[in-house]
């Protein structure tokens, strides 16, 4: 019994913090145009489209 409400509460408490990451990250996807967001056509910024590409071979 004791090993069924351990489970369930630790279930429960990952649930709880994806649950919370992924509200994050739909708010964050949603307010990119007002919260500054950049793309790879932004000037100025540092992000993944400015580093140079590396060859995978």
């Amino acid at each position: 019994m004791f090993q069924t409400i351990a489970i369930i509460i630790a279930v429960v408490i990952c649930i709880f913090f994806i649950g919370i990451k992924l509200y994050r990250q739909f708010k964050r996807a949603a307010n990119l145009d007002t919260s500054g967001g950049c793309g790879c056509s932004c000037s100025g910024c540092d992000n993944i489209c400015d580093l140079p590409k590396k060859d995978l071979h």
